[in-house]
């Protein structure tokens, strides 16, 4: 759960996560980058892979859909816009686990 205007850490945890490709690479490249999906591929995040922890964390961006441009404080206490967050260890390739995060006014 975190405010419309974004910035809440959530650490996630999966169980093939430890598949993360952790070679070495050549010179001058680098692995993809993860990225964290709030509600859809419209609104990402760059996320950080701890290969002690086998955990991935991310920051929420600001949710600007029309869902959280119409929430209003009246609807208290069910002023919160819930979204799926899924996780591409590789930039491209999200889960499909529906975990859920949940924006409030």
């Amino acid at each position: 759960v975190g405010p419309l205007t974004g910035g809440t850490t959530v650490t996630i945890g999966g169980v093939n996560f430890n598949r993360r490709d952790r070679a070495i690479l050549p010179a001058g490249y680098l692995h993809a980058s993860v990225v964290c999906s709030w509600g859809g591929t419209a609104y990402k995040s760059v996320g950080t892979y701890s290969n002690a922890t086998n955990l991935v964390t991310c920051v929420s961006p600001a949710c600007t859909s029309r869902e959280c441009r119409l929430l209003t404080s009246a609807q208290c206490p069910n002023c919160a816009v819930p979204v799926f967050l899924e996780v591409a260890l590789n930039g491209v390739d999200y889960s499909v686990t529906e975990r859920q995060f949940s924006y409030f006014k």
